[in-house]
């Protein structure tokens, strides 16, 4: 009879155990968002100093099965002025009504004389799952200005996620 139940107990936690390493397999996925427009007409360096907004679509993956999200790149397209010269560095943040800010992102210093530059991602990344729940991010760039532009400051920013989803 111990030898019955012993072997019963054996099964059984085999039997849990695979249900757990079967419920916690996850899958990556990669997202980009659009390229959003941030412009200001009257630049003045420091904290939010342009905005843009992405709706989120997160092309069809499941919002409740998304376990972790992290920002895998940040590019920074120049409109006006068309080069960096302007821009001595630059912090990039998402935030969003109902989660709270995260940064994501910073250059110092941005290359001079560049129609398009990568910003270097943040390691420490927070609650970006609560973010894109959310119809909508704002992307928020604090940027410090050698020079006012005499025509308005817009750059396009694309930023990347990698998911993490439960399957």
């Amino acid at each position: 009879m111990k030898l019955y139940m012993k072997k019963l107990i054996n099964l059984s936690l085999v039997l849990v155990l695979f249900l757990l390493v079967s419920c916690g397999e996850t899958e990556t996925k990669t997202i980009s968002s659009t390229s959003v427009e941030m412009l200001e007409e009257y630049p003045m360096e420091g904290s939010n100093t342009v905005t843009g907004i992405w709706k989120v679509d997160l092309k069809a993956v499941d919002l409740n099965k998304i376990k972790n999200a992290k920002v895998t790149s940040i590019n920074v397209e120049m409109v006006e002025p068309s080069q960096s010269d302007v821009i001595t560095d630059i912090i990039m943040q998402l935030a969003a009504s109902g989660a709270s800010m995260q940064r994501v992102g910073v250059l110092n210093p941005v290359p001079g004389d560049s129609k398009s530059f990568e910003m270097s991602i943040a390691e420490e990344q927070e609650n970006l799952v609560d973010l894109l729940k959310q119809d909508e991010i704002t992307f928020v760039a604090d940027v410090n200005l050698n020079t006012e532009p005499s025509n308005g400051f817009s750059i396009k920013t694309t930023i990347g996620f990698e998911l993490e989803v439960k399957q």
